[in-house]
């Protein structure tokens, strides 16, 4: 303590000598040591800095995860969950849709699950630690078996070896986000506007029954596509039909600031209409 005391004396006493080249080398010696502080503190900030940016995975920049309740909490997850049934369902051996499961490119399949399926699921995952507070007690349970399930099918991507049969994706889960998403749309001001404009173009003197499907009944706000499914009526004038769909999707473009893509079918094509109609289980009837 005492020769601490005698160093901050002999120190300051520098300054009060009249020997210029003496005061000189203290004024020398005070900026020297503030710029190896500075200059410390800036090393110190950018290891940090960087150290804090390599723990946030890549699929997470940019993202914004913080929902303001239950449902704006799913429909962050939603495009996830569709993304990743879409991939699994192109590529996958164990897919239900895969009709030809032995011409399966398995080499490619691993790619696609370390490219996106697991990318997907670390933004979902982001998202559940960064809202859990927003998560209904009875779906506790159900989000924490999904967490199991990406964290196992991440080590089993990793390592082949690593069995995941224990901690399969709960299908629930998907069913949940969606049967929410798809709720509270039904009274969204946005799709409302949106079925009554498109009701008045597709009327029932050209058509039987015409249906919304697809991402915009799941979240009508942001800039998505619109995807409408629709049947004509017998003997129907097709290049009238044509010239309808086409102006109408060109004014909803320009008044929605969407794209609207527009499936007809004839009235010869009835099955195929009920066939396709069969496997959306969320649409929304324009009329019946």
């Amino acid at each position: 303590m005492q020769e601490t005391q005698n160093f901050w004396d002999w120190y300051i006493g520098l300054f009060s000598d009249i020997d210029n080249k003496v005061r000189l080398a203290a004024w020398a010696a005070t900026v020297t040591s503030s710029s190896f502080l500075i200059t410390l503190y800036n090393l110190l900030r950018n290891v940090f800095s960087k150290t804090k940016e390599q723990k946030r995975p890549e699929a997470l920049e940019g993202r914004k995860l913080i929902a303001r309740d239950f449902v704006a909490l799913c429909r962050k997850i939603y495009p996830y969950i569709n993304d990743n049934k879409y991939v699994f369902n192109s590529y996958s051996p164990n897919s239900p849709t895969n009709e030809s499961p032995y011409e399966t490119n398995l080499e490619l399949w691993d790619h696609v699950k370390m490219d996106t399926i697991v990318p997907n699921n670390e933004v979902i995952l982001a998202i559940i630690k960064e809202n859990k507070n927003l998560i209904p007690g009875k779906y506790a349970a159900l989000f924490d078996r999904l967490k199991n399930h990406i964290y196992a099918f991440r080590k089993h991507v990793e390592d082949s070896n690593i069995d995941y049969s224990n901690f399969q994706f709960p299908q629930e889960f998907e069913s949940t986000i969606k049967e929410t998403c798809f709720a509270d749309s039904r009274n969204n001001r946005k799709l409302k506007r949106v079925v009554g404009w498109l009701s008045n173009r597709f009327n029932r003197y050209y058509f039987q029954s015409t249906w919304l499907f697809g991402s915009f009944v799941f979240d009508p706000n942001p800039k998505r596509d619109v995807d409408l499914l629709t049947i004509l009526k017998a003997e129907t004038d097709l290049d009238r039909v044509n010239k309808i769909v086409t102006k109408t999707e060109f004014w909803f473009k320009i008044l929605f600031r969407k794209k609207l893509h527009v499936q007809v079918f004839t009235a010869s094509e009835t099955n195929a209409f009920r066939e396709f109609l069969n496997k959306n289980d969320y649409k929304t009837e324009l009329y019946g």
